[in-house]
């Protein structure tokens, strides 16, 4: 083979790699948006059945378990909705990002559509990345949401149970 010929083949394994590592990102963005919408909604369900039992077991809550559940649960929103408005931000900032990409000053290369094409495929793989990144802080968020949720629904059940006996 002639040096211009692996030259060729190395571009091309370049490119077809960049491709795989682009449609990987892109699905698992999709995975995460898909997994969160869910999640948001089985949540926003579980806060709804938490006050529900809020309101079925207040006269058999004692001070110090309205006062542990009333925490917990702010907990809970409060790691909730932080995150969501953190996830809102992260969004903001990427649909800047493609706007500039789409519509930002003249750099010399408007006319280039190569340059262009290449300028937003790399804008919107580093989004997809930070997406990606950004999966970490939502397993801590909603852990703790969840966790101190949970928490919350014992201490009502058991004033609960406790009122019945």
């Amino acid at each position: 083979m002639s040096p211009n010929q692996d030259e060729i083949e190395a571009k091309e394994r370049k490119s077809r790699a960049e491709e795989v590592i682009e449609a990987q990102t892109r699905i698992y963005g999709s995975l995460y948006d898909k997994a969160a919408m869910y999640t948001n909604l089985v949540t926003a369900l579980g806060y709804a059945g938490l006050f529900g039992l809020w309101s079925l077991t207040k006269e058999f809550l004692n001070k110090q378990d309205a006062l542990v559940s009333a925490i917990l649960l702010m907990l809970s929103i409060v790691s909730f909705v932080s995150f969501e408005v953190f996830k809102t931000a992260i969004v903001a900032h990427a649909t800047r990002k493609r706007v500039n990409a789409l519509f930002g000053g003249n750099d010399g290369q408007s006319h280039d559509l190569d340059a262009f094409v290449a300028k937003l495929q790399k804008v919107e793989l580093e989004n997809h990345r930070h997406e990606l990144q950004m999966v970490k802080v939502w397993w801590i968020a909603w852990v703790i949401a969840v966790l101190s949720g949970l928490g919350a629904v014992v201490v009502l059940m058991a004033a609960f149970i406790r009122g019945l006996l």
